[in-house]
């Protein structure tokens, strides 16, 4: 595979993106709901992609290392020690392996990521 130019993200059409359907583990009644595209995907299971989900708040499942660059929206994340980080449009941010933890997605959110297993 090529290089993959990711700078006309923001500009993919929400009804381009697959639905992934609602979070596997909502925390409030209304289930935020995903739509995503892969865009690449490796032999050894780490792939990119575009992300979006709509407000609500429920539990990360994913146990691979990720680094997200919102490009719309704004979200916490509190780990599972009760550490908090603010995330708007233009933050870039990393996940090391088995982080666990609650999304609050204030703002309908768009992101690129990438997800990797840790050796």
């Amino acid at each position: 595979m090529g290089v993959l130019n990711l700078k006309k993200l923001p500009e993919i059409a929400e009804d381009q993106l697959e639905d992934w359907g609602a979070v596997p583990e909502p925390i409030d009644s209304e289930p935020s709901l995903l739509r995503g595209l892969t865009l690449a995907e490796n032999e050894d299971g780490s792939e990119v992609g575009v992300w979006t989900c709509t407000p609500g708040k429920w539990r990360r499942k994913i146990q691979d290392a990720e680094m997200c660059y919102f490009t719309h929206g704004s979200c916490t994340y509190t780990d599972e020690q009760g550490n908090v980080t603010e995330i708007n449009a233009g933050d870039m941010v990393y996940f090391p392996a088995m982080s666990l933890g609650i999304w609050e997605i204030k703002e309908h959110s768009r992101n690129a990521y990438i997800t990797y297993k840790s050796k």
